[in-house]
């Protein structure tokens, strides 16, 4: 049978560690409450090497990641549901923390609440660590006496998240390795290979194939100016960031990601997935529309839907419903915005929201595959036509050297 790493505490607040084998987890939390103990987490146990990898990684990067965040809310979930007070928590979940970092913020909130500040506001100072979105979320829980539900809300909508973002992530890995080894093959060949035959060429009195002339000219262009060129490159890498941090140059950088063939519209489905799912967890824990809008132009990564949300808002304000309001700037699509007027007419916006999100996720993730599926072969037939036209150009200039008569 498996073996589950668990951390539990009790009624007291005293924290305990161990390993038990058993089937599922289920039956570990079963175990563990029949002993009279809190299931904070249980995790299924995986080989030593892993574990001391993972260990070394962390104590190498200190900085607060979203999945640390992620386990903090689920822990402080667990911990709220099982009973004990908001300040008992948050001493508790700063023992638990590995990161020195969160450990000192955790501190420093368990210190404002005790002086009589809400969760919320005490989060709210900060906003690096914690988003608007979630100190929101968070004073609604509080407003409604509901932080623990909330809390697990919170949870669930960080690892949604950061699930389509790690699967966006592994999918993408293996085209970008084999684009990188394929661009570094054939600089190594211009740059070290066909130099070593350019000496040969240059001396047979015999006139070139013009695909070897342009050959060895890019050769000769790249073993001598390549510092030149790291210039030019570098330059002009700093100046587009440069210029997308101004207002305009970051509209026009993300209407060009929106407007790319195929890309464009995974991109677009994505941004979709994300607003419908941050809008749909905001109004299902009571923020008003207006607020939840304005704290989703926040959340957005895409200028063209950050202005579209702003054009959405003032809709609303002239009494246009919000599925009017999205269909109105045409920057949704169609299947969103009519599931959205059919959920704002039935009184189940949020519920619709939400269903939208996963709808799209859903997509985002078929068509990444179908991406990657078709990335691999062309990537590679690319880099063959590459490399054989360049091995073909240089034989067909031997071919000539020897057909030179003697």
């Amino acid at each position: 049978m498996p073996i589950f790493a668990y951390r539990a505490t009790d009624f007291s607040g005293i924290v305990t560690e161990g390993k038990m084998e058993v089937r599922d987890e289920q039956t570990a939390v079963s175990r563990l409450q029949d002993d009279g103990k809190i299931p904070i987490r249980i995790v299924k146990e995986h080989s030593q090497e892993t574990s001391s990898i993972n260990v070394s990684i962390a104590t190498l990067f200190l900085r607060i990641s979203k999945r640390e965040i992620l386990t903090l809310t689920q822990e402080m979930a667990t911990l709220l549901e099982a009973g004990l007070p908001l300040d008992r928590s948050l001493s508790i979940l700063s023992g638990l923390t590995p990161n020195q970092s969160l450990r000192q913020i955790i501190d420093q909130v368990l210190a404002d609440v005790q002086g009589g500040t809400s969760l919320a506001s005490a989060l709210s100072k900060h906003p690096h660590i914690f988003s608007r979105l979630y100190v929101n979320l968070v004073r609604a829980g509080e407003t409604g006496g509901a932080l623990n539900a909330v809390l697990r809300r919170i949870a669930e909508f960080l690892e949604r998240a950061q699930d389509l973002k790690d699967y966006l992530s592994s999918a993408m890995a293996y085209p970008i390795v084999l684009f990188a080894a394929s661009g570094a093959s054939i600089v190594l060949l211009l740059t070290f290979v066909v130099p070593r035959f350019a000496t040969i060429f240059s001396d047979a009195a015999v006139s070139l194939p013009l695909s070897l002339q342009f050959l060895l000219t890019v050769s000769e262009i790249l073993s001598t100016y390549w510092w030149g060129i790291m210039i030019i490159c570098i330059s002009l890498i700093i100046a587009c960031r440069l210029y997308t941090y101004t207002p305009t140059g970051l509209l026009i950088w993300d209407q060009l990601k929106l407007n790319l063939p195929f890309l464009g519209s995974v991109l677009q489905k994505a941004e979709v997935a994300g607003l419908a799912r941050t809008l749909g967890t905001l109004l299902r824990n009571g923020v008003p529309i207006l607020q939840a809008l304005e704290i989703v132009k926040e959340t957005v990564n895409n200028r063209v839907f950050s202005l579209a949300i702003d054009e959405a808002s003032q809709n609303l304000k002239s009494g246009v419903g919000i599925g009017d309001a999205l269909k109105q700037i045409r920057v949704f699509p169609s299947l969103a915005t009519q599931m959205t007027i059919v959920g704002d007419e039935t009184g189940r916006l949020d519920t619709m929201l939400l269903t939208v999100a996963d709808t799209y996720d859903q997509q985002v993730r078929t068509s990444i595959k179908r991406l990657t599926s078709l990335l691999e072969p062309i990537m590679i037939l690319g880099m063959a036509l590459i490399v054989g036209g360049i091995v073909i150009s240089m034989l067909v200039g031997i071919f000539s050297i020897n057909d030179l008569p003697l």
